[in-house]
């Protein structure tokens, strides 16, 4: 599976005397480390400048890709979009999906089978990751109709544990329309 990254950047800098900023849409191939894709946004919003990418990305890896993206992206045109573009994708469920993220709140207050943890350690810190899935008909219903195709729901959750003892802990929640393990959403 070829796994890419798309995300929109603003050249800084750019706007000028009453100039609009540059506003560029870039994918990101990670295998090869190279943007293989970029498209000037023009104003629109993000997931508009995506569309525009999606028949380049299925020109160059066919139907066998996987776009992560970021929250500016997590809605159903385009998610349904790019299902029928041949490719997938990978999107968070933050505060913009307030309802998707609460549905998968509560999808994994009940324990998810699959699961993986990772232990590093880094400048003085432990930083442990445990990434949880539920797949198929395990995803809430409400979360696979606001969204197009999700086969898999991700619960993954940070706990740092710095020098002096003190620890911190971030949760995040992701869909994917590709059926993907612990394992592989981990990675």
């Amino acid at each position: 599976m070829v796994i890419l990254a798309g995300d929109g950047k603003v050249l800084k800098g750019s706007a000028r005397e009453g100039r609009t900023a540059l506003s560029f849409l870039s994918v990101f191939f990670h295998e090869l480390a190279l943007t293989v894709a970029q498209v000037d946004q023009a104003g629109r919003h993000e997931a508009k400048g995506m569309q525009d990418l999606l028949p380049t990305l299925t020109t160059l890896f066919g139907n066998g890709w996987l776009v992560t993206l970021d929250a500016a992206y997590t809605e159903r045109e385009l998610t349904t979009r790019i299902d029928e573009a041949g490719g997938a994708y990978l999107v968070p469920l933050k505060n913009n999906t307030r309802s998707l993220k609460e549905w998968a709140m509560f999808a994994f207050t009940y324990p998810a089978h699959d699961h993986v943890v990772d232990v590093e350690r880094r400048s003085g810190e432990i930083w442990e990751r445990r990434t949880s899935v539920i797949t198929g008909a395990q995803v809430p219903d409400d979360i696979k109709e606001g969204l197009c195709g999700v086969q898999t729901l991700i619960r993954r959750e940070h706990q740092v544990t710095s020098r002096d003892g003190t620890q911190r802990v971030e949760v995040r929640y992701a869909v994917s329309s590709r059926l993907l393990t612990a394992q592989e959403a981990e990675r």
